[in-house]
């Protein structure tokens, strides 16, 4: 007995993707890969990195004494929790976002699921950073930089930058919501 006598229809064809399917789920791959799990591992492995760093420094004759501002803000009880959270939101986002990119390429129903709310944890995330960025980062690299090197415009670029910055990592979140949300990426 066939498929077709045991149904008693014609055999189901398997679906294909969508050109838009694929592209959200490629996409959602390389986003994953290259934005999430790089910068997840490069926050967590700089807290180590800074660590070693500033010791090989200090053992160097020519640098005893010396004042290393920029690894003592970074090696912080404040700015190592900070970098280790970023770390390891960033590299749960990223592998939820690879799995849901892939399941979006096999077209299914939890990639899709999974897409959206990895979308919206990255909004949630970003807004997050951002202010965390407004009101811990930018006044603990005040306090390094010194008052009178605040005021320049290096550090009023540096916040600008850093809201542009928030946007942009807003940009693909959001398009990814309301592609996924369209009645045909549904189907």
């Amino acid at each position: 007995m066939d498929a077709t006598q045991q149904t008693g229809g014609p055999p189901v064809q398997p679906r294909k993707p969508s050109g838009s399917v694929v592209a959200l789920g490629v996409f959602n791959i390389i986003y994953a890969v290259l934005f999430r799990l790089c910068c997840g591992l490069g926050s967590l492995f700089s807290l180590v990195f800074a660590a070693a760093f500033s010791e090989i420094l200090q053992n160097l004759p020519e640098m005893e004494g010396a004042q290393m501002p920029q690894f003592d803000m970074m090696l912080s009880g404040p700015m190592r929790a900070y970098s280790l959270i970023s770390g390891f939101v960033l590299l749960i986002l990223g592998i939820l976002m690879l799995s849901g990119g892939i399941g979006l390429l096999r077209l299914r129903p939890w990639g899709r699921t999974v897409s959206v709310g990895v979308a919206a944890g990255e909004i949630v995330w970003v807004l997050v950073d951002f202010a965390i960025s407004v009101f811990f980062v930018y006044p603990a690299m005040t306090q390094m930089m010194g008052e009178e090197l605040a005021q320049t415009p290096h550090m009023v670029g540096n916040v600008i930058f850093g809201i542009f910055l928030s946007c942009a990592k807003l940009v693909y979140p959001v398009v990814l919501l309301v592609c996924l949300n369209l009645t045909s990426i549904k189907d």
